[in-house]
This record gives structure tokens, sequence and C-alpha cells, in this order.
């Protein structure tokens, strides 16, 4: 006998043939695969018996030995290998021998590969029967193998898992049926039923059902699945148990979590969404629906681009990406369009991480605070313009807000009083203790809600300001400071003043003429004097001039009234100024004589359409205050002269010039009176023609008249479309103008 490996030699054939099989089993093929690999065995198995038969009929003459051995690869790795060694018997006919070699050679090679598929597939089965034993045997779920027995479940097998359901092991369990451990009907019959399903449609079923045991309800999710015939020819299933009741318990709670924050989304007044870092929605709350007339279909997953149009889509991207970049919350305004127009909203938005701490969406909630801003607007749009002063403080004292009215009074700017202190800047400084005492209270107590004080403008005038105070505060009832609404009663305490000044006056100048009145008619009346005497006729001229001078005074009184409300019309005609200017004079010579004043007329023939007998009636106002306040042997100049418009720069800058009254290219004509008495100091000028004002009260009992004069003139003259005014040197002397429109030669043609 002669071993050797084949390489060409005619004397002996040594044959060696071997077959590595590697199959893995997964989990999912567990109880299938089990099956094909048995079924595979059995065929395989036939197959061996068949060619084994067929080898030792046609050549068993042959075979001397075989033997099984383990072959060593260079890599190390082992593989199972079974040989034959067989002497070839020689013959006579050497091309007789080498065929009869070849055929027998190459049977051996087929009965080899296939014991050597056969010792491969028993190792991997072994090796997959030792993995799903493992894993059958560890696994956390129940598993098993059972048959159907009529109405009943008979456990073939049944891993630990399973066993501890029941209380039991797994060997105690095999082979036993399920009403006998205990299962109740209700479950068995169940259970059966998904059996059955799974034997009709040759598939798994998997379903949950709730489980009673010593611990409590627990909730399991079955999957059933058939997988052959047993030995009995009783059909055989497998199934796997998971108990999913901490899931389902999860579940529920996240369910009952997702409810709630639904049902905070839903019933939110506010709009609340989502977006992620493409600007793509993916929540919206049921506000957001029905504010903008969308559902939820309509527009998740889609772009903020797709939704609104492109200015606003634009700027909600860009305090989205603000969000996403800086990883902070933002309170902004944004404005969003409904079916009356543009709403406006304040928008806090916020990011939303993942798991990495990486900001993927942006979470906005709107609240409409459009009635509030158009509120506002009407607040800060009366605030701004009425003639008020409007102050803003906070809890410091510091400013916080000024309209324009407080800055134009002030004289300020806005970027020079914001932030700054209230006492510190606008007081004086005898006053600020006081005033910051009175504030501190008033934070405190809410006390001196109304106060009157001084406040300093820039030039540094003093303003008598009249305060309504307003105690701020926050959500909390905490003080923040307030907001006070101040009038500049500084006028009216002139005006106030002058009021007092001219009662006085009056009711000296009406008891001093009625006193004279009452005594000479008493004197008349008793007989003490002889009304034909010298003495007589003296008492009865002082009762007449005390009598004229008291129907002055009503006079004047009632008619400023009447011209200030308009119950008196003018009487326009075409005058000659020369006419009016002798008219007047000539009313107030024998005054100008007794005080020994002279009185410089030069008139000129001008024509003006004007009530001629209310000129004269100022014209000769103005002359009798120049004769009184003029001294013995001075000189009062009355004089007229046209002037075209454009020469008209002193009526221009007039306060009181309004231009409705002042055309610069129209021709005026302009009277002037002037005296060389004691003069108007600068502080007296801008108000000589207010009411019942006087530059001395004393001049009223000296001099005689009531205060009205110069305003029932302004009046006058403002009602003719006219202006006037004053300019004056203290100690030197005064000149009044007044202005009015001349009438032009066409004007004068149409009117002839």
């Amino acid at each position: 006998m002669h071993l050797f490996f084949y390489c060409g030699l005619s004397l002996s054939l040594f044959v060696v043939v071997y077959c590595i099989v590697d199959r893995q089993i997964t989990k999912r093929q567990l109880v299938a695969e089990l099956q094909q690999v048995k079924e595979q065995l059995q065929q395989e198995r036939l197959e061996r018996e068949r060619v084994e038969q067929a080898l030792q009929q046609g050549a068993s003459q042959f075979c001397k030995n075989s033997k099984e051995w383990e072959h060593l690869a260079p890599s190390g790795e082992r593989s199972g290998l079974f040989g034959r060694t067989t002497n070839l018997q020689k013959r006579d006919a050497p091309l007789q021998q080498s065929e009869e070699r070849c055929q027998l050679a190459t049977l051996c090679s087929e009965v080899y590969e296939e014991l050597c598929l056969r010792k491969q597939a028993e190792e991997a089965l072994q090796q997959s029967q030792s993995t799903l034993r493992s894993f059958f045997d560890s696994a956390s779920m129940m598993m098993g193998i059972v048959e159907l027995v009529d109405d009943d479940i008979l456990h073939i097998s049944d891993n630990a898992t399973t066993a501890k359901l029941f209380g039991l092991t797994p060997e105690a369990m095999q082979n036993r049926l399920a009403s006998e451990m205990g299962v109740p009907p209700k479950y068995l019959r169940k259970w059966i039923a998904h059996y059955r399903k799974a034997e009709r449609t040759r598939s798994p079923v998997k379903f949950e059902y709730f489980h009673d045991t010593a611990q409590g309800q627990r909730c399991l999710s079955a999957t059933v699945c058939p997988i052959a015939l047993s030995p009995s020819n009783r059909s055989r299933f497998a199934y796997v148990v998971e108990d999913i009741s901490d899931r389902k318990l999860a579940e529920k709670v996240l369910q009952e979590n997702q409810a709630q924050f639904q049902g905070i989304l839903d019933n939110s007044p506010a709009s609340i969404y989502l977006t992620d870092s493409q600007n793509r929605y993916l929540l919206i709350n049921r506000r957001y629906e029905n504010l903008f007339n969308v559902t939820k279909e309509e527009i998740l997953g889609k772009n903020i681009y797709e939704i609104w149009p492109d200015e606003i889509a634009e700027k909600f991207a860009t305090n989205n990406q603000k969000v996403l970049e800086s990883g902070t919350s933002i309170e902004v305004e944004e404005v969003a369009p409904l079916e009356d127009g543009l709403h406006t909203y304040i928008t806090v938005k916020f990011p939303l991480y993942d798991a990495n701490g990486v900001p993927y969406a942006v979470c906005g909630i709107s609240t409409d605070i459009t009635e509030r801003k158009q509120a506002e607007q009407r607040w800060r749009s009366l605030l701004e313009n009425v003639h008020l002063a409007v102050v803003g403080l906070d809890q410091n004292g510091k400013l916080n807000y000024v309209n324009p009215y407080f800055l134009e009074l002030v004289g300020y700017t806005k970027a020079e009083v914001i932030g700054q202190d209230w006492f510190e800047t606008f007081f004086p400084l005898h006053q600020r203790k006081r005033l910051q005492n009175s504030y501190l209270e008033l934070l405190e107590k809410d006390f001196y809600t109304h106060n009157q004080n001084v406040i300093l403008t820039k030039s540094s005038e003093e303003r008598v300001m009249a305060w309504n105070n307003t105690l701020l505060k926050d959500l909390q009832g905490n003080a923040i400071g307030t907001l006070s609404i101040g009038e500049d009663i500084t006028e009216r305490q002139v005006i106030e003043r002058m009021k007092d000044e001219f009662i006085s006056i009056v009711s000296h100048e009406i008891r001093t003429p009625l006193a004279s009145i009452h005594g000479a008619l008493n004197l008349l009346s008793s007989g003490l004097v002889d009304t034909h005497s010298e003495k007589g006729r003296r008492v009865m001229d002082i009762a007449a001039e005390s009598a004229e001078r008291l129907v002055r005074l009503v006079n004047d009184i009632l008619e400023l009234e009447r011209l200030e409300s308009g119950k008196i019309s003018l009487s326009k005609q075409i005058c000659n100024a020369a006419d009016l200017m002798l008219k007047a004079s000539e009313k107030v010579q024998i005054m100008a004589n007794r005080a020994e004043i002279t009185l410089s007329v030069s008139p000129q023939t001008i024509q003006l359409e004007a009530d001629g007998d209310r000129i004269i009636q100022v014209l000769t106002n103005l002359l009798d205050n120049a004769i009184k306040f003029s001294s013995k042997g001075s000189t009062i100049w009355f004089t007229v002269e046209p002037q075209l418009g454009e020469n008209n720069k002193k009526v221009e800058d007039l306060e009181d010039c309004s231009p409705s009254s002042v055309h610069p290219i129209s021709p005026t004509i302009v009277f002037k009176v002037k005296d060389e008495g004691r003069g108007i100091s600068d502080d007296q000028i801008d108000s000589i023609f207010d009411r019942f004002h006087q530059v001395d009260a004393s001049d009223s009992r000296k001099k005689g008249g009531t205060g009205l004069g110069l305003a029932i003139c302004r009046t006058i003259v403002q009602q003719h479309g006219g202006q006037i005014w004053v300019e004056s040197t203290l100690g030197e002397g005064s000149t009044f103008y007044f202005m009015l429109p001349m009438l032009t030669v066409e004007e004068y043609d149409y009117d002839n």
C-alpha cells in the first residue's frame, strides 16, 4: 500500500476531498431555520445512504481502508476530513486500468464531498443550537414552543422568563397543559384564537393583552407563528411575549403630558409656533390657525416664504436667525397682515436644543398688541400735541419722558434732558431739598398729587407751573415713577395780578366819582350850598365830571367785551387819513392845551377802507395816553405815511403778526404817535396791549383811566386786518404804530 498526493503518477492514487460550511442563524429566523436545517440533514442523510450504497455496489473491491482526521491549515484553521486509501489492482491492459482509476477517483470525490458537507452541517447545527439555546434561556422576553390540543395549549419548551411568570421552572412546564398550570379560560380562548389565525394565514400574528399576576396587572405584547407539525401530527407554534407595561405606562404618561401640553397650546390666547433651522413650520396652535385662517395640514412643513409676503417673511427669518446664532431668547415687535390690515405683535422667540446641545428650532409666542399700540399712539399723539407740559420721572427722579411742549417751554432739546436729574436741572437751589422730599412722599404715600412750583428754563427764566402728578406702578404694585402734567400759569398769575390791580383801580375809579357825586348831591340837596352861587356851580361841575368819568369806565368795559365777542360789527367806508387825523387831534387839543403840550400833526391824503369812527377812537386813545404821560412843555408828533409791504419788515417781526394779516406785496398805511414821556421798560413792552394792564397801578389814580384803552385799540386794529405795536426807550419816550391796509388806485376807482 502506498500513500501519496495525486500528481500524474500511474501506480496508485490517494484522493483527499474536504469542504467547509459556515452558516449564521439570525434571531428572527430562529424557529424556521432550525426546521430547515433538520430537513436538510434528513435529505443529506438519504442522499449519503444512496451514494454509499452505490459506492459499495460499484467499487467495494477497491476500497480497503478509510479514516477520519482533522486538517490544520497554514492559517491555523482546523477542518474535519474524511479520507480513504485504496490500492488499485493491476490489470493486464494499462488503458483499462487508467479508465477505471479515473472513474473510481470521480466517484470517491463525490462521496467525500457529501460526507464533508454533512460534517460541516452537523457542526453548524450544533453551534446554532448552542447559540439559540443560550439566547432562548437568557432572553428577557418570554419564548417557547407549544402545540394545540383540542381546546388547550400543550407547552413543549419554555424559557426561564416564561416559567417565572407562571411561578415554575422550564422543566416543570415541559409537556404540561396551560389549563393545568392555572391559565384562566379567557386567556386560553384568546391565545388559541390567535394560534388558529396564524395557522390559517401561515404568517406571524401580533397582539397585546393584559395579564393578571400576583404583582398586579401587566400589559403584554405577544407574537405567535406556526413552525411545523409535531411527531403526533399536531400543529406546533412558537411564541414570543414581551412585557410592555413600563413602556405602556410611559406612553400613557407621555400621552397625558402631550394632551396637557396641547391643551395649553390650544387654549393659549397667544399664537404659538415652531420653525426649524430652515424656517419650516413644525408646530402651530389653534390660536394661530384661527387668527391667520390656516390649518396645520396647510402650513406644517412649509417655509415661511411660502406663507408670508417676502418683506414680512424676511423680518421673521432675520429674527429667527438671531435666536439660533445667539442661543438666547429675544423679544421683538413683528407685524403680520390680517383681513382688516396689518397687526402688530409682541413676540418672544427662544431656541430649542437637541441632545447634543445644538439649537435646532425656534419657538415663537406672539401676542396681538395692535389695539394697545393704537391706544399708545393716540395717547402719545395727545401727549406730543397737547399744550401742556408732560414730564415722566423714574423712581430716582431721573427724566425718562418729556413732550415737545415742555421742551419748547424750557428751551432744551430732548437729548439734553433725558436721563438728567429733574430737581437739579429745573429748580432753584433753595427749592430742591423740599421738592425732593415731596417727591419721595409721593412715591411712598401717594401724597402731593397736586402742587405748584417755579421751574428754571435754559435761559434761567422762571416759569410758574401747576402740576397734576400720577404715580406709576408695576404689575406687583410697586412704584416705578411718576407722570406729571403741568400748566404754565405764569401769564395767568400776571393776569390775576392785573385783575386784582384792575379791581382795585375800578373800585377806586367807581368809588371816587360816586363819592364826589354823592357828596355834591348831599350839599345841594341839604341847602348848605346855594346852587346859583359860584361854589354851587363848582360842586355841580365836580359831580358832572365824576359822572362822566364813571360812565367812561363802564363804557370802556362794555365796549371791549362787545368788540372781543364780535357783537360790534365794523361799518367800513372809504376814508381819508388826513380827515381822520384832524378829527382825532381836535378832540384832544383842549386836553393838550391844559397840559401845556404841543401837538404836531402832519396829515396826508391817503385813501383807506375802514370804520372811520373806530379809527378815530384808536387815534384819540393813543393821543390821550401820550398827553397823560408827557411832561409839561413837551411835544407829541402825530404822523401818517404809506409804505410798501416789502418795506414792512418791522411789522413782520412782531410776535402777534399773523400770516393772514400781513401781505408783503400789499401797500399799507402806518399811523404814528410819538411822545417824549417817561417811556416803557422792556419787560412791559410785550404786555402793554393786554387787558387791565397798567405800567404802574398808581397811574390810574394819578392819570385816570382803566387800563383798557390799549386793549380796545388792539382789538379794533386787528379787526381791520392791521397790526399795532410800540417802540420805547425808558426815560426818553415812546412811539406807537398801527398799520392798516391802504386802498389801491384800482380799488378806489372801483369803489367810486
